[in-house]
């Protein structure tokens, strides 16, 4: 197994899977800011924090290796949310992807998330006013 230090800040943009031009509803200069703003900015930091954490030694101050940690899963999660966001666009930029069957077999079994209806949560009025009006108790009587 190579070290990991080796392969610390060596992440790239990928390239956008489709023609952004040929999108509906999105302007291109949109998708393309978005991907080369949020998306490249997202593997630039990661690769940074990476380079950082390949510098720590034992005596780094634990609250500075776990703030490099924090902000390395904040970048890592940011960038790998893109590219499944980009993704679902396809080659041609035309219909997200539709979900494999296993993914809509799994979500048919799961409860998890249904409202009464047996829709979404979020998507049902009731669901999002039902969150939004729970108030959290302090436990104090």
């Amino acid at each position: 197994m190579p070290d990991a230090t080796a392969l610390a800040g060596k992440h790239q943009v990928r390239p956008l899977p489709f023609q952004p031009a040929r999108l509906k509803g999105l302007s291109e200069r949109l998708i393309v800011s978005h991907h080369e703003n949020n998306y490249g900015g997202a593997v630039r930091n990661l690769n940074r924090v990476e380079e950082e954490l390949s510098r720590v030694t034992k005596d780094t101050p634990p609250p500075i290796v776990a703030a490099l940690k924090e902000r390395e899963l904040t970048f890592a999660n940011s960038a790998t949310l893109h590219e499944l966001y980009f993704g679902t666009w396809g080659e041609t930029g035309g219909r997200a992807a539709r979900p494999s069957a296993r993914s809509r077999a799994r979500t048919a079994r799961s409860p998890a998330g249904k409202s009464s209806s047996g829709s979404p949560a979020w998507a049902s009025p009731a669901g999002a006013a039902g969150r939004s009006s729970r108030t959290i108790s302090s436990g104090a009587t």
